[in-house]
């Protein structure tokens, strides 16, 4: 759990994962909205959704601020947000 996890699949992969242990999670998460393949609200959304994973606190931040992004972030249920 410790390796950055930069692909889609493999961070819902992770999430949905059995091995995942509630010890084993990180603290904080930096998550990019921006992703070319896949919007990081859903998955913010999905970590948020799951019992183990919502007890992790996500940044939320980008690179490209667009109009909503912050209010997006927090609807989708982040602790922060950061252009």
């Amino acid at each position: 759990m410790g390796e950055p996890i930069s692909d889609v699949a493999a961070m819902l992969e992770t999430i949905h994962s059995s091995l995942v242990k509630l010890e084993l999670l990180p603290d904080l998460m930096l998550m990019d909205i921006q992703l070319p393949d896949w919007h990081g609200l859903e998955q913010i959304r999905q970590l948020k959704a799951h019992p183990l994973w919502k007890r992790v606190a996500v940044i939320a931040g980008t690179a490209k601020e667009k109009p909503g992004d912050r209010e997006g972030s927090l609807q989708a249920g982040t602790d922060g947000y950061l252009s």
